[in-house]
C-alpha cells in the first residue's frame, strides 16, 4: 500500500514531522523493515520529542508510540465513534493478518472534513 501517512523505521523524525504536522490528518504509521505496523506518532509525540531534545535525524522509533490501536476489519460508523470518543484517536489502520496496512480509516470518512 502506497501512502504518504506511512513511515518506517528508517525514516527520521524530520520525517515524521512533515508527514505527521503538514499532513491533512494528523497522524503518521511507522512499519517495520518486513511492512508490519509497529508504532504511530501524533503531535503529541513531536511536541514531547522537541521538549525532551530529540535531534531531527533521530530515528522515528525514539519518538513513536509503540502501542498502535488498529483493527482487523472495516469498522461501522457507530464503531468509530465508540473508539474516537473513549480514546480521542480519530485514524484507525486496518491490518492484515500479518500486521500489514491494509487501509486507514479516520473519523473524516465518516462526517466530512468539518
Amino acid at each position: 500500500m502506497k501512502n504518504p501517512r506511512l513511515l518506517t523505521v528508517d525514516n527520521t523524525v524530520a520525517d515524521a514531522i512533515e508527514v505527521t504536522l503538514l499532513g491533512t490528518y494528523r497522524t503518521s504509521f511507522i512499519l517495520s523493515s518486513t511492512g508490519k505496523l509497529i508504532g504511530v506518532v501524533g503531535e503529541g509525540d513531536i511536541l514531547n520529542a522537541y521538549r525532551k531534545g530529540v535531534l531531527l535525524t533521530s530515528q522515528v522509533s525514539v519518538i513513536m508510540n509503540k502501542n498502535p490501536v488498529f483493527r482487523d476489519k472495516l469498522l461501522t460508523q457507530d464503531d468509530f465513534v465508540e473508539i474516537w470518543k473513549s480514546t480521542g484517536i480519530e485514524s484507525i489502520p486496518i491490518v492484515d493478518s500479518l500486521g500489514r496496512v491494509l487501509e486507514i480509516q479516520n473519523l473524516r470518512d465518516f462526517f466530512g472534513s468539518e
